[in-house]
Formats: C-alpha cells, sequence, structure tokens
C-alpha cells in the first residue's frame, strides 16, 4: 500500500496493487478523479474516486481501478466555494507527479510526461542537490556534522522537524499531567474523545500530549505558543495564543467553525474546529486566510411589487404619488438592490459585532439579522426614488405589507480568502510551521501559487524529483 501525495489535497489518497483509493475528511468542495478521455463539454471524462461538498458532511468516498501512466485529477475550491484550483497528476511506477494541464492530452494517449530522474535530493538544511550514490545520511554527515551531536541518540517521546513522535505508555518524565494543570491559566486545550488530549504552556510553546487508547495516539508535541502566519488547509492542535477569537459558527451536522484575528498582521484566519472527531483527527483546520466580510445575503421580491402595483392602480385609497413611486422602484430594482445591498454591507459588520458587546459572536448559521433598531430602509428608499412626507409614508406602508424589501436584511459572516495579505505572508507562514527555505519556496509556487512541479523546477533549475520532495516534507509539517 503507497500513500500518494496528491498535491495539498485533504484528501487521503492511496495505491493498493493497481486499485487507486481516496477518502475525503474536509469541508471544502473538492474531489479526485481518474481521467479517462477528453471531452468537448466538461473538457474531460472523469471517474470520481472521491467527492467533498463544500461546508457539509456529504462526502463520497471510493476507489478506481488504474495503471501505470493514468491522469489523476484533483480539484479544490476554497471554504466560500470559490477560487477554484485545477491539478493534474500522472502515476509513475507506483508515484505520482504533477504534470501542466497541458499534458494531459499526450499522458492520455499513453505518454509519460514527467522528467523523472531517480536518486536525486535536495538537503533540506543547506538546499544542495546531490545523487543518491552520497545518501541523505551521509550527505548530513560530509556537509553538517561540524553542525551536529553525532553522539546524540533520538529521544523517543521528542518531536523531529514538528512531528509528533509516539511515546510509550507513561510518557516523558518531564511532561506535567493534566491533574497536575488543573484549570490553571497555563491549560491552553483539553479534549476527550477514545482518550483524552490536552495542551499547556511552557518556555514559548505549547506542550502538546495525546493519550489515547492505541499506541499511535499516545504522543507529545511541542508546537510554536504565537503564529503570526499560517497557510491554507494547515492543520493546528491548538490556537496560537496572540490570535482574537471573533466568532464561532455551527455548521452543518456536527461541523464547527470559527474566525480568529492576527493582530500583528490584520489578518483573519477562518478555522474548522475539531468537534466530535476521534483524537487522531482532533485537530483545527485552516479553510480560510483572508479578510473577515459581512454580507448582504437576501433579496427583494419584485414579483410581488409587480402585483401590488397591478392591484394599487386605479384605487381611490391609495395616492397617484404613491402609485408612480411604486412603479419608479420597479423601474429601478436593479439600480435598488445594488444601492441596498451596499449600504447592507457598510453597516453589517459593525451591527454584528455591536450585537455581541464585544464578546465573541456566536451564530447557529453562517448567516445572521442583527440589526435591532440600527438599519432603517425607509431613508434608503426615500433617497434612491426622491420623496419623502406622505408620499414617503404611503410606498413603506405597501412594501412592508406585501415585504418586498427586507425590513431586517439576513447578512453572511465568511473569510474572503487571500484579500489583503501582507507580502510574503505565506512564506512567513511556512517557515514558521518548521519548513527548511527551499521547501518553504517549493510548496508556495507549487501548491499555493499553482504551478506545476515540472514548471517550477524548470524556472528553479532543479530537476522535478528533488521539488517534489520538498513539497513532501512541507506537506508533512502543515499536518498535526
Amino acid at each position: 500500500m503507497t500513500e500518494l501525495k496528491i498535491g495539498g489535497s485533504n484528501m487521503t489518497v492511496e495505491l493498493r496493487d493497481n486499485s487507486l483509493y481516496a477518502e475525503s475528511n474536509t469541508g471544502n468542495k473538492q474531489w479526485v478523479a481518474v481521467i479517462t478521455d477528453t471531452d468537448p463539454t466538461y473538457n474531460y471524462e472523469r471517474e470520481f474516486v472521491a467527492y467533498q461538498k463544500p461546508k457539509t458532511s456529504n462526502r463520497d468516498s471510493g476507489s478506481a481501478s488504474v495503471e501505470d501512466g493514468a491522469v489523476i485529477e484533483r480539484v479544490r475550491y476554497t471554504h466560500s466555494g470559490k477560487n477554484r484550483k485545477d491539478q493534474f497528476f500522472q502515476l509513475v511506477d507506483g508515484g505520482s507527479y504533477q504534470i501542466d494541464e497541458a499534458d494531459v492530452e499526450a499522458a492520455l494517449d499513453g505518454e509519460i510526461i514527467p522528467d523523472i530522474e531517480p536518486g536525486t535530493h535536495e538537503c533540506e538544511e543547506c538546499g544542495d542537490e546531490f545523487d543518491s550514490e552520497h545518501g541523505l545520511s551521509i550527505h548530513e554527515g560530509m556537509v553538517h556534522s561540524e553542525d551536529e551531536d553525532e553522539s546524540a541518540e533520538p529521544n523517543a517521546g521528542a518531536e523531529t522537524d514538528g512531528v509528533a513522535e509516539i511515546v510509550a505508555d507513561g510518557g516523558e518524565t518531564d511532561i506535567r499531567s493534566k491533574r497536575d494543570l488543573g484549570q490553571s491559566d497555563e491549560l491552553v486545550r483539553e479534549y476527550s474523545a477514545d482518550g483524552n488530549l490536552y495542551a499547556y504552556r511552557e518556555d514559548g510553546e505549547h506542550v502538546v500530549v495525546s493519550r489515547g487508547n492505541e499506541p499511535a495516539t499516545r504522543w507529545t508535541k511541542r508546537t510554536p505558543a504565537e503564529r503570526t502566519a499560517v497557510v491554507p488547509g494547515q492543520q493546528l492542535w491548538t490556537i496560537p495564543d496572540n490570535w482574537d477569537e471573533r466568532a464561532r459558527i455551527k455548521g452543518n451536522a456536527e461541523e464547527r467553525y470559527a474566525i480568529y484575528s492576527i493582530p500583528e498582521t490584520g489578518v483573519d484566519v477562518l478555522l474548522q474546529v475539531a468537534h466530535k472527531n476521534h483524537l487522531v483527527d482532533a485537530w483545527h483546520s485552516i479553510q480560510s486566510i483572508g479578510q473577515l466580510s459581512v454580507t448582504y445575503a437576501d433579496s427583494c421580491d419584485w414579483d410581488e411589487l409587480a402585483d401590488v402595483i397591478a392591484a394599487v392602480q386605479g384605487i381611490d385609497a391609495v395616492d397617484e404619488f404613491v402609485v408612480d413611486a411604486l412603479d419608479r422602484l420597479a423601474r429601478r430594482s436593479g439600480r435598488f438592490e445594488r444601492e441596498f445591498a451596499d449600504a447592507v454591507d457598510e453597516l453589517a459588520e459593525d451591527a454584528l459585532f455591536r450585537s455581541s458587546h464585544g464578546d465573541t459572536v456566536r451564530l447557529d448559521t453562517w448567516t445572521s439579522e442583527p440589526w435591532g433598531d440600527t438599519f432603517d430602509v425607509e431613508d434608503l428608499v426615500g433617497d434612491i426614488l426622491g420623496i419623502d412626507g406622505e408620499t414617503l409614508e404611503g410606498v413603506m406602508r405597501e412594501l412592508n405589507e406585501a415585504n418586498i424589501i427586507p425590513r431586517y436584511p439576513t447578512v453572511r459572516i465568511d473569510v474572503d480568502d487571500g484579500e489583503g495579505l501582507p507580502d510574503e505572508f505565506y512564506l512567513r507562514g511556512l517557515i514558521q510551521a518548521g519548513c527548511s527555505p527551499p521547501a518553504a519556496v517549493d510548496y508556495l509556487m507549487t501548491e499555493i501559487e499553482g504551478l506545476s512541479q515540472t514548471e517550477w523546477a524548470t524556472e528553479r533549475g532543479k530537476a522535478q524529483p528533488s521539488i517534489s520532495n520538498n513539497v513532501t516534507k512541507a506537506e508533512r509539517l502543515l499536518k498535526a
């Protein structure tokens, strides 16, 4: 059984003999499929292996038969369902290699696209490439031995490059027990499922302790207590101390989300929060990074307005100026709704957070009506139609009775992915996650900026397997 690295996919993708298996496990819209042919309407004929609908628990996991040279498609959207990203991979000798979309047809015709140079590696410490005849350990011994303690034995309870190591029952002698911590301010997190997980502050770090019922879920890990940058899809066992919680949202079924602000950078982060997960999956997943938005998510009933106008025409009880104004509103419906949405957007964020009285906003859905008495639709109608006094009162009476314009419009909270990020934000996030500079740059350019590994390898003057190796290292560090 071989686990395949299909880009930055959060799906588990494995190759077992001649079958490809994929299992979805996050809330973003995404899929993994085997491309079988081209299609004039949908670009490709696909055999879907796994599919995840956005922000729901609707998932389809499955398998497909594949042969050497098969083309795999991975499509992923951001949490909001926007910003689609397509990536293509070819299976060669049991490994997956990213290819350009322009090469898909050639790959379908049986051509092996990746320019594979077996045995080429890149040192994570210095970035130099070396051939397999030297081997990684020998290379490190020749180049870095002056900086390393060759006599040091690996600590079975410590971590390597930020990756948690399994520890024997009883753990390490210097790990504080949950009982010792009690409910002190040092306790960062506590979680119970098929075992217990807790975390506490120590020397500028979070010490995360997992004590599950299986050997694989008994480990200890140290992570940074503060982070000023992160990357999409990153998994975190704890919330950094310097982040400010702004909102908590209930998703579909058991899904829970939270929005945090990073004060040092002014960036907002949307997380899917671990909730009723098994201990092995009790990490928080970053869904989108950018700027918090609270926007108009309602609509006006213009069909109903047409019925109202037809009903009041010729009725003496309704002033003719009111009828004219309603008719004018119907003719200007497009302009009105645009200006109405703009007015709502301008006021929505302040109204939502004012309603929480300075505390974290808590929502049962992604939408809210936060207005109270802070929104006055009457002034907006009067401005657009150029009316006031009794005429405006008559127009509003007809609109309110028929519920044509929402008096307290619904708004949606989200984080606009990629909006307002400082320069080099993602690069800093990768470095803070523990990536070496070469691995951080290679992951940034391929998995975030969207270049294929072959394209980026050519631009960087490196072999494609070297890029793939660095991307794999970065992916490992971004997982909890």
